[in-house]
C-alpha cells in the first residue's frame, strides 16, 4: 500500500550525516523528546516493556513520528530501525522511572497500570529485576560499580565532543 503525499518539507531534517543541521537519533534531544511524546500520546497497552509492543502497534507509533521529522525515502528503513530502538530504550526508562516512584503516569491509563503493577509483583518479573540489579552492581576486575561521569549526555554527543579535541 502506498502513503499519501504528505509536503514535510518544512519539518526538521534527519540524515545520519547530520549536514546542514540535520539531525539524527543520539545525537539530538529533539528526535528522542518527540519519541517520547509520541510514546505518551499514542499508549494503548499495558506495555511494561518494548516487546510487549504488537506490530501494530510499533507501526502507529512510527506513523505518529513521520508528522515531527523530515528525510530522504531512501534512508526510510533505517529511520525506522532507529526509530525502534529508540522508542524501546526511552520506553524502558519512562516505565522504570513509573514503576520506581509507585506513581501512574497521567498517559498510562488506570487499567493498564493495574495491570502492569501486578506483573512486576509476580515471582518472574521480581526474578528478572534482580538479576538485572546484580548485573549493574557487578564488580568490574576490581573497579566497582560502573558510573558515568558524563553528565547527562550521551555517549555519541561526548564522542562529537571529544573528537573536537583530536
Amino acid at each position: 500500500m502506498e502513503e499519501a503525499l504528505v509536503d514535510r518539507s518544512d519539518l526538521p531534517m534527519l540524515h545520519p550525516s547530520r549536514a546542514n543541521g540535520a539531525k539524527w537519533f543520539k545525537h539530538h534531544t529533539q528526535v528522542s523528546t518527540a519519541v517520547r511524546r509520541v510514546i505518551q500520546s499514542y499508549f494503548k497497552g499495558p506495555w511494561y516493556s518494548w516487546k510487549r509492543v504488537s506490530t501494530f502497534y510499533r507501526q502507529a507509533l512510527f506513523n505518529l513520528f513521520k508528522g515531527k521529522f523530515n528525510w530522504d525515502p531512501t534512508i526510510n528503513g533505517q529511520v525506522q530501525s532507529e526509530f525502534n530502538k529508540l522508542a524501546a530504550y526511552r520506553l524502558r526508562g519512562m516505565i522504570s522511572h513509573a514503576k520506581r516512584t509507585g506513581v501512574k503516569p497521567d498517559w498510562i491509563l488506570k487499567d493498564y497500570w493495574t495491570i502492569m503493577v501486578a506483573y512486576w509483583a509476580t515471582p518472574k518479573a521480581k526474578a528478572n529485576s534482580e538479576k538485572a540489579r546484580n548485573s549493574r552492581l557487578s564488580d568490574r576486575s576490581g573497579l566497582g560499580p560502573h558510573s558515568h561521569i558524563s553528565g547527562s549526555r550521551s555517549y555519541a554527543k561526548v564522542q562529537d565532543v571529544l573528537v573536537l579535541f583530536v
